[in-house]
C-alpha cells in the first residue's frame, strides 16, 4: 500500500535542526520506493513557541527531496472545517466550546481563546489534507517529545477520519527510533 511519509518538519522562524535531519535519515530507513514525502514547516509560531531543546539547537543544512511541502499556516482553514465537524458528532464525541472560547475535545485543546486553531487540530487538517492526496496510509516521525500530541492526534482520527492509517515513529538524537503504541509493523 503506498503511504505518506512526513519527516524533516521545522519552525520557519529558526530554521531546521539536527531533529529535521534526523527524522529525514530515519525516513530513508523505513520507506519504499514508492512511497510520497512530505515536509511540514511551521511558519505559525516564532522562537518563544519553540521547545528550549529545539531552540537552543543551531540550524543545519537540510534540503531534502520531497513529493510535497506544506506550510502550517495553510492547513488553517481546513481545521476551521475540520473543527465545525466534531462540534456536530454525536454526544459523547462532540467538540465544545468552553467559557474561554477555547474549544476543547474531550481533554484535548483545540483552539486558542481567539479561536485560532492549535497545533493538534492542525495536526488533524494536515492528517485530513493526506488523506486529500490520496494516501490511506500516512507515517509521522517525530522527536520524542511530541509523543502526547500524536497521541491526542490518532484519538480524534479514530472518531473524525478512520480510513487514514497513521502510524508514528518518535526518535531521539541518538537516532533510536519506536513506533507509537502498538502500531508496530
Amino acid at each position: 500500500m503506498r503511504c505518506i511519509i512526513e519527516a524533516g518538519h521545522y519552525y520557519q522562524c529558526h530554521g531546521p535542526t539536527i531533529w529535521s535531519t534526523t527524522s529525514w535519515k530515519i525516513l530513508q530507513q523505513v520507506r519504499s520506493a514508492d512511497d510520497d514525502t512530505l515536509l511540514f514547516i511551521d511558519d505559525v509560531h516564532d522562537l518563544n513557541d519553540m521547545q528550549d531543546n529545539e531552540r537552543m539547537l543551531p540550524v543545519q543544512l537540510f534540503d531534502p527531496q520531497v513529493s510535497h511541502v506544506v506550510l502550517e499556516s495553510t492547513m488553517r482553514p481546513l481545521a476551521l472545517e475540520i473543527l465545525e465537524q466534531l462540534a456536530h458528532q454525536p454526544r459523547r464525541s462532540r467538540a465544545k466550546q468552553r467559557r474561554s472560547g477555547c474549544w476543547y475535545w474531550k481533554d484535548i485543546a483545540l483552539t486558542n481563546s481567539a479561536g485560532f486553531p492549535l497545533c493538534t487540530l492542525l495536526d488533524v487538517a494536515l492528517s485530513a489534507y493526506k488523506h486529500q492526496l490520496g494516501h490511506s496510509s500516512a507515517v509521522n516521525i517525530l522527536p520524542e517529545f511530541y509523543e502526547q500530541q500524536q497521541i491526542n492526534l490518532q484519538r480524534i482520527l479514530r472518531v473524525i477520519l478512520p480510513e487514514l492509517r497513521l502510524r508514528t515513529i518518535l526518535f531521539d538524537l541518538d537516532e533510536n527510533w519506536r513506533w507509537l503504541g502498538d502500531s508496530e509493523e
